[in-house]
């Protein structure tokens, strides 16, 4: 059974293992492992994970499985009336194809059932997280370049209309 519940401070060493794992996973196809690792110290740090956690205005949400392991995660934060941004969204790659992202997105929706769009972004390379947003409802609204450490990405921008 997997049970969504609120981010703890307590939670913040094992969220940067579930982040850690899942952008080994995810990205280290396309980006190198010195990125990677730079990612994860920098914008994965502890006291920014905890910074993020205690902050109101940044929706931090868990999966646990029923002995309290984080099986994946999702934060967002509304960007205006109408509008939130999720921000991530990872579940750990052991666990992914379970439906745990799903049950992640649709309580963040159920909670912020006011919002009339849903807005992320999602590096055009990434196909798994790609495919499953569209899964989910997601079209593609446009797309940029980032750049991580020095290395070039195109993201894509998607959104899903709740109206």
């Amino acid at each position: 059974m997997v049970v969504i519940e609120p981010a703890k401070a307590s939670d913040v060493q094992e969220i940067k293992q579930v982040l850690s794992q899942t952008w080994i996973n995810t990205y280290g196809p396309f980006l190198s492992h010195t990125t990677i690792q730079k990612v994860t110290d920098v914008w994965h740090a502890p006291e920014l994970l905890e910074a993020q956690v205690k902050n109101s205005d940044i929706f931090f949400r868990l999966a646990k499985d029923e002995s309290g392991i984080i099986l994946g995660l999702i934060t967002a934060q509304q960007y205006d009336e109408d509008t939130l941004i999720v921000a991530r969204l990872y579940v750990r790659p052991q666990s992914q194809r379970q439906g745990i992202g799903s049950k992640l997105l649709n309580d963040t929706m159920s909670i912020y059932s006011h919002a009339k769009k849903f807005q992320l972004a999602v590096e055009a390379q990434n196909e798994k997280g790609i495919s499953f947003y569209r899964k989910q409802g997601f079209d593609e609204v446009g797309r940029s370049v980032e750049k991580i450490e020095g290395e070039t990405l195109e993201v894509i921008h998607m959104e899903k209309n709740l109206t």
